[in-house]
């Protein structure tokens, strides 16, 4: 829950399998559809550009960056704790911790949801390079709310790592792809020659 700006829940977007798989297709379509692979004069060079260009940056989050900062807002009673005596249907204000954590990477993983993966998510904006998360400050004791925060954090890094883990796996077989791809169009380019030479004898 976001209290004072919008956002998006972490990880229950898109299946980042079949994300990577469709990149994979669309990398063979566009060698297969190139003319100029049958002919290329540097193949390492072509196949070092393309995975330049189709190489998915994985995500780094840098916890030890870290920034908190506090406001106010008012908070629906049903997310008080029952310790507290308060009515149902009205808003309190309280003290809000923003926790902003800075992280590299392409941004839209983060919405991703890996082929390994845990039933947890948090609802965040993503703000110049940081995720942002907010917890309602019910109670004035710095160490709960550090303990919160880690606990908070480190599910992050836990799903940030089951995606990296594919990530990492779809660009090391990036290159074997590649060249497989202009193997395969150059044989398809010499069985049409060969094809076009039968029929014009």
């Amino acid at each position: 829950m976001l209290l004072t700006r919008h956002g998006f829940r972490l990880f229950t977007g898109f299946d980042l399998s079949a994300a990577l798989e469709a990149q994979i297709k669309k990398v063979e379509e566009e060698v297969l559809a190139d003319p100029s692979v049958v002919n290329l004069e540097d193949e390492d060079e072509y196949i070092r550009n393309l995975i330049e260009e189709k190489t998915v940056m994985r995500l780094v989050l840098d916890p030890s960056k870290t920034k908190v900062d506090l406001t106010k807002a008012m908070i629906p009673a049903e997310y008080f704790p029952n310790s507290f005596s308060i009515d149902r249907g009205e808003k309190y204000e309280k003290k809000v911790a923003i926790f902003s954590v800075p992280f590299s990477g392409d941004k839209e993983l983060l919405e991703s949801k890996p082929s390994t993966f845990m039933s947890w998510t948090k609802e965040v904006s993503i703000e110049d390079n940081h995720i942002v998360f907010e917890i309602i400050v019910f109670s004035d004791d710095a160490d709960s709310l550090k303990k919160e925060r880690d606990d908070i954090i480190g599910k992050i890094q836990q799903q940030i790592d089951n995606i990296n883990q594919q990530v990492d796996s779809y660009n090391e077989t990036l290159n074997e792809k590649i060249a497989g791809f202009i193997k395969r169009s150059k044989e398809n380019h010499k069985k049409d020659s060969d094809l076009l030479s039968e029929l014009n004898s």
